[in-house]
């Protein structure tokens, strides 16, 4: 995934507590951190559409819109 990319939330991230404000929404990815505090992971931040800005995802949480809809 890469800045500017459309995404929706995954099987994954419908199922996490802190994800559900964004049950049906669409983001766009906005930027990415790299960090290894927590072990070597890379977090998206997403800009969803019609709700918060700028809030960290891991790649898992996330997976690309389906361009038929």
């Amino acid at each position: 995934m890469r800045i500017g990319d459309l995404v929706e939330l995954s099987a994954k991230g419908k199922a996490l507590k802190y994800c559900k404000d964004f049950l049906g929404m669409v983001g766009i990815i906005a930027a990415l951190d790299h960090t290894e505090r927590f072990g070597k992971k890379e977090w998206f931040y997403v800009d969803w559409c019609g709700g918060k800005k700028h809030q960290p995802h891991l790649r898992t949480d996330l997976k690309y819109v389906n361009k038929k809809k």
